[in-house]
């Protein structure tokens, strides 16, 4: 194979937080990733080639050719042991595997045949697969292989052009409100100044030579030149204020609302649990900074779906609050589950939680509330988790907006 990038092998939770600094909204991103997916389908002569890429919880395919997939439990996917691997990962027939004979994109399809390789960070961390699957057989000759893997340096190098735009837009914002704080605060002493100056200019006994006045009349004139730059640039921020609402790294409670729902439909109707978010109607439209709050709100949630049987419920409380005159973001996330005893309470709170099996028998790997954890503390924000044995679990946190 052709990667020159070392493997990071026995770090899973180092491969979680590589993964979340991409920040990506799962859903959107089949446009960017498109044309690689067809061309893989085509250089490996298999019906379907998908991007997949795996947090602690789920499997999420973010590009797709030939299927129409949207996420999976990990421990139902083939690609969780592909990121397992060096280079590569093959099934020649899925149909007599016995870790996946019986899954339904197995038996329902009748997909049979699978080749992965992992999507490696620069710093060898394995984040997702490029895989290509097929109902027949195949025999990839070398060439092939090497060519897959060209393309799964491609598809990184994409995502890392995504993370550096993201990085770019949100210093551009900072730009912009800068010239907006000055523009703000150079017009208030201005103003003062050039009132001095109207006053001095016309009150003949309070300027006795026209030296004076003419040395008021300038302050007057630098004065309002000021003002007029003042006004331009604060004219030049409403006309693109639009467009800088709009950037993909700003959300509103509605939107997170409406993308958390579609991310996570599939999941909860596959375990018949009821899903219900709530937000406050006055505070629903503003904007905010996303900031890792979709991988954040969606681990709690996977969390969630992992520990609540079936006909149980989840709901979703989203609400802007002012502190301290700053606005900060409340969520709280509530199931209906299995609860815990308070010593894994406290070991999610000190970050020292290990893993434990779902209600549906689903594999943990240990570190998906770890992630939370650091992420809302990275954020200046509180985690607090409440729970009792039989009736569920409250996660919530709070966490300031910039």
């Amino acid at each position: 194979m052709i990667s020159n990038t070392k493997w990071v092998d026995n770090d899973e939770f180092g491969r979680l937080v590589a993964l979340s600094e991409y920040d990506l909204d799962y859903n959107v991103l089949q446009s960017k990733f498109e044309d690689l997916t067809r061309l893989a389908s085509m250089i490996a002569g298999t019906e379907i080639s998908l991007v997949n890429l795996l947090d602690a919880y789920n499997q999420w395919t973010i590009a797709q050719q030939g299927a129409h997939l949207e996420h999976m439990a990990r421990e139902k996917s083939v690609c969780q042991y592909t990121i397992q691997q060096e280079q590569e990962f093959e099934v020649r027939h899925l149909s007599t595997d016995l870790r996946f004979n019986k899954r339904d994109y197995v038996t329902q399809t009748g997909l049979d045949y699978y080749y992965g390789i992992p999507l490696t960070t620069e710093q060898g961390y394995h984040i997702g697969a490029l895989c290509v699957l097929d109902k027949e057989n195949k025999v990839l000759t070398v060439a092939q292989k090497q060519m897959l893997q060209l393309i799964g340096k491609e598809i990184i190098s994409r995502l890392e052009s995504i993370k550096q735009l993201e990085r770019l837009e949100t210093q551009n914002r900072q730009l912009v409100n800068a010239k907006k704080i000055l523009a703000h605060d150079i017009r208030g002493p201005i103003a003062g100044i050039i009132g001095l100056a109207q006053v001095a200019s016309t009150d003949d006994e309070a300027t006795s030579t026209e030296e004076i006045q003419e040395y008021f009349k300038l302050i007057k004139e630098s004065g309002e030149s000021v003002l007029e730059l003042a006004a331009e640039i604060l004219e030049q921020d409403a006309k693109t204020g639009d467009a800088i609402k709009s950037l993909p790294h700003m959300i509103s409670l509605v939107g997170l609302k409406e993308k958390l729902t579609q991310l996570f439909a599939p999941r909860l109707k596959e375990k018949g649990l009821n899903f219900f978010v709530k937000l406050s109607p006055l505070t629903a439209a503003v904007t905010f900074p996303k900031n890792k709050l979709q991988q954040v709100i969606g681990n709690l949630i996977s969390n969630a779906i992992k520990f609540t049987s079936i006909g149980g419920t989840i709901t979703l409380d989203l609400n802007l609050l002012k502190v301290h005159n700053q606005n900060h973001l409340e969520v709280r996330v509530t199931d209906t589950g299995v609860g815990m005893e308070k010593d894994k309470v406290q070991a999610i709170l000190s970050g020292t939680s290990e893993s434990t099996e779902g209600t549906g028998g689903e594999v943990g790997y240990g570190l998906g509330l770890k992630l939370v954890k650091q992420l809302i503390e990275e954020s200046n924000g509180i985690l607090y988790v409440n729970s009792i044995i039989g009736q569920g679990t409250v996660f919530r946190f709070v966490i300031p907006l910039r």
